[in-house]
């Protein structure tokens, strides 16, 4: 097992950057510092700070779902990769919490 860093960040799926969902710029941001892997997983209801519900039966909300993209990466990539969000100017709300990780059935 390794130490490691599980970071989650949420996006809007309708949100774009640089010309592309801001999703796909972030995986590949994070591909791009070297993450072994990142995963997005879209939300079918919830809300933010604002208290406004979405919810993905609500045909005026399509495309304003919530997207939770998850990797888990060192301390280092999580603090390198949080700058360049900075740099960019994406306020998003994120969750870093300590972790461990392994694959069942192997020993350290």
């Amino acid at each position: 097992m390794s130490a490691t860093v599980v970071l989650k960040i949420v996006v809007l799926e309708s949100r774009k950057h640089q010309g592309m969902p801001l999703y796909e710029w972030i995986l590949r941001q994070l591909q791009g510092i070297g993450v072994a892997g990142a995963t997005v997983f879209r939300g079918m209801a919830g809300f933010g700070r604002h208290g406004r519900i979405h919810a993905d039966h609500f045909f005026e909300l399509a495309g304003e779902l919530p997207l939770q993209i998850e990797s888990w990466l060192t301390a280092e990539q999580a603090d390198q990769f949080l700058q360049l969000l900075a740099q960019h100017q994406l306020n998003l709300p994120y969750f870093r919490q300590a972790g461990q990780y392994g694959v069942s059935g192997e020993t350290a």
